[in-house]
C-alpha cells in the first residue's frame, strides 16, 4: 500500500474517533478488536478530547503519529470513577495498515502526566521528603503494558 493510501486510513482513523467519535466509521477502518475496545473506552472515559497531530511519518504499510491532547475524565477510566479534572499529554502510535485497515498498532501515551492530572496519583515533593519512595504509586491497572486487547488502553495493540 502506498505511503499515501496508510496515511489516509491512520488520519481518517483519528478524526473518526478523536473528532466527531463516529464508531462506525472506525470498525471499516480497523480489523483489530482490541483498538475498537481501546478506543471506546478512553473516548468514553475522556469524552471532550481534543487532539492535535504534530508530527506523522509513513514508509510502505507503517505509519507513525504524534499527537498532543486535552481531555477531562468524565467516565470510568479502567475501574477509576470520573473526577471530572482534565489532563493535557502526548502520546505517540505506529499504526500498520493492510488492504485499507489497521492491522497492528503500538500507542504510548504519557500515562504519567494523565494519571497524576486526573488525581489518581500524586507526586508531591512533601511525600518524597516524608521519606515515601522516590517514584508515585502508580495504580497497576493504570502501566502502559501488552496485555489482552479487550483491556488495553495503552502500550502494543494487536491480535
Amino acid at each position: 500500500m502506498p505511503n499515501a493510501d496508510a496515511r489516509d486510513v491512520v488520519q481518517q482513523y483519528l478524526e473518526a474517533v478523536f473528532v466527531r467519535k463516529d464508531f462506525e466509521a472506525v470498525e471499516r477502518l480497523v480489523a483489530m478488536e482490541g483498538l475498537l475496545k481501546a478506543a471506546r473506552g478512553f473516548v468514553n472515559a475522556f469524552p471532550d478530547v481534543e487532539m492535535r497531530t504534530e508530527h506523522e511519518l509513513a514508509e510502505d504499510d507503517l505509519v507513525a503519529v504524534r499527537v498532543s491532547a486535552t481531555g477531562t475524565h468524565l467516565g470510568d477510566f479502567r475501574g477509576y470513577a470520573p473526577t471530572g479534572r482534565s489532563w493535557q499529554a502526548t502520546a505517540s502510535a505506529w499504526y500498520r495498515v493492510t488492504d485499507g485497515q489497521i492491522t497492528g498498532a503500538w500507542i504510548n501515551w504519557d500515562w504519567l502526566a494523565i494519571v497524576e492530572s486526573i488525581g489518581l496519583v500524586n507526586w508531591s515533593d512533601t511525600s518524597r521528603s516524608a521519606g515515601a519512595p522516590s517514584g508515585p504509586p502508580v495504580p497497576a491497572n493504570c502501566v502502559s503494558e501488552t496485555v489482552e486487547p479487550a483491556a488495553s488502553v495503552g502500550g502494543r495493540v494487536d491480535e
